[in-house]
């Protein structure tokens, strides 16, 4: 099931807590230099929102995660979890005040 922020969370959500250190694929590094943006070999959950997440069971499985990237855009990770270890699998940009007022909810399961 995946779940958006905007619609809300399941009760067994526990948001992440902390620093851990983030690994890349081929596939998000080529993206990251394509897309002029900088990704740190850490991600913080104190720095960031989490938009989207997704599970298997109870079982957190993915994230998106949307944090500053410069004084014009936010940066969008999609993050698989496999046991507490955090793997970027895109990136993008994102203009800090596009907010996806028109969110298709559709796809999204509700709390």
């Amino acid at each position: 099931m995946i779940y958006h922020k905007s619609i809300g969370f399941p009760a067994h959500f526990r948001r992440p807590v902390g620093r851990f250190p983030l690994h890349l694929t081929d596939h998000v590094k080529e993206q990251s230099v394509r897309r002029g943006i900088t990704l740190r070999s850490h991600i913080d959950f104190r720095d960031l929102d989490i938009i989207e997440a997704g599970f298997e069971g109870t079982r957190l499985n993915h994230i998106l995660v949307r944090m500053v990237h410069d004084s014009t855009n936010d940066v969008c990770i999609a993050i698989a979890v496999n046991k507490g270890r955090m793997v970027a699998k895109s990136a993008w940009l994102c203009h800090k005040f596009d907010y996806h007022t028109t969110l298709n909810e559709s796809p999204y399961a509700r709390p």
